[in-house]
């Protein structure tokens, strides 16, 4: 009966431990380069936007596709970089399928609210 046991037991530790992951491929194959990639493609569209922020600009259409791509891949990720200042609630709103940030950009400027009267103001309210 102890047999029995034992060969139960050892079955189900193997069993458990065929399945773990390998968290060092994850983290070297999947979450470094991808991280990578996105500050990657954020420089360059923050670069692009200096450049010319028009909506209809090619380059910056293509830039802006390129980062939200990268951000897709590790939007899952609920840890490290992203959680740092909530940047991963801020790239969650990429897009803005509601348009709330419109709606609400709008409504400041239409209210002549004094947090958009200067960069300053604005980037700390």
């Amino acid at each position: 009966m102890k047999t029995i046991f034992m060969a139960i037991a050892m079955s189900i530790a193997s069993a458990a431990h065929a399945e773990l992951p390998d968290i060092n491929r994850i983290v070297e194959q999947h979450i470094l380069p991808s991280y990578a990639e996105l500050n990657h493609t954020t420089q360059q569209l923050a670069d692009r936007a200096q450049e010319n922020c028009s909506p209809s600009d090619a380059s910056l259409i293509e830039a802006y596709s390129e980062a939200f791509d990268a951000w897709v891949k590790v939007s899952h990720l609920r840890f490290g970089p992203s959680e740092i200042e909530d940047r991963a609630f801020a790239l969650a709103f990429w897009p803005d399928p509601r348009g709330s940030t419109p709606k609400a950009l709008n409504a400041l400027i239409r209210n002549e609210d004094q947090s958009v009267a200067s960069a300053d103001r604005f980037q700390t309210n």
